[in-house]
């Protein structure tokens, strides 16, 4: 909460049937979840966390649901993962 205090929630779902996790995370904006992918980077406060978590699992896509500015989109030009953007019909609520 300190290093991303935009974070709104994250969760994992195992799906023990087909060996499968989904990781569900929710972000107040676009910019935060573009300090996310600062803090993941190299170099990053949360990278040697994020190192391991990739060594771990394997993403299969990345889908990002609402509305996504631009420069979001474009700062996941330079990442190796498959990114899915969806806007939310009838807009995406913090419950």
């Amino acid at each position: 909460m300190e290093n991303e205090p935009d974070v709104y929630e994250w969760k994992f779902f195992l799906n023990e049937e087909i060996q499968s996790v989904t990781l569900f995370e929710r972000y107040r904006d676009s910019k935060a979840l573009m300090n996310h992918g600062v803090n993941i980077s190299t170099g990053g406060i949360l990278e040697e966390n994020f190192q391991e978590f990739i060594r771990i699992f394997t993403f299969k896509s990345i889908k990002v649901l609402g509305e996504c500015s631009e420069e979001l989109k474009k700062s996941h030009e330079q990442i190796d993962l498959n990114f899915d953007y969806r806007v939310c019909a009838g807009g995406c609520i913090r419950q």
